[in-house]
């Protein structure tokens, strides 16, 4: 059973308090712990399509703190990462572009300026971040995300017992 525990943060830029958001996560193969997978999420739990190039970084650590090559394959519809070595956070940057939406309907994937009748546009920018293996200092520090949570303990969470985070933007 993967243990990992996914912190995910998204930071939706809206001019209307009505967006929705998205959210992009990886998940572990559990049959090959160094592959993650890129899901891509949202409306009512479903996963969504996404668009690949909308993966914009994916960096992992060691529990030392060392970097770790990341290389991607797949296709449009899926996107395997292999991590080289023992990941201690795995950690991601998706920007899942620009939709205006007009008075009635749903929105498109285009800048409000391309858009008649556009009211609002939102620029969904997603950030994840994997702790694969807790009880190293590296869990609780910062990794340079724009929108960043980060425990505050470096020790597994136990169920039923609160998690403390720092919340960092910026």
């Amino acid at each position: 059973m993967n243990k990992s525990v996914l912190l995910t943060a998204v930071v939706a830029l809206a001019a209307s308090s009505g967006a929705l958001a998205h959210t992009a996560w990886l998940g572990q193969d559990s049959a090959q712990p160094d592959i993650f997978h890129l899901h891509f999420g949202g409306h009512a739990g479903a996963l969504n399509p996404y668009q690949a190039s909308g993966l914009k970084t994916v960096d992992a650590i060691d529990a030392a703190g060392s970097a770790l090559e990341v290389s991607r394959s797949g296709c449009a519809d899926l996107v395997r990462l292999r991590v080289a070595g023992e990941p201690a956070l795995v950690w991601l940057h998706y920007d899942n572009g620009i939709h205006s939406r007009v008075a009635e309907g749903p929105s498109v994937r285009r800048p409000m300026n391309e858009v008649a009748g556009a009211v609002s546009a939102t620029n969904a920018l997603k950030y994840h971040k994997s702790i694969v293996r807790w009880g190293s200092n590296v869990v609780a520090a910062p990794v340079g995300q724009r929108f960043e949570l980060v425990p505050l303990s470096a020790q597994a969470p136990r169920a039923g017992q609160p998690m403390r985070l720092r919340v960092l933007i910026d």
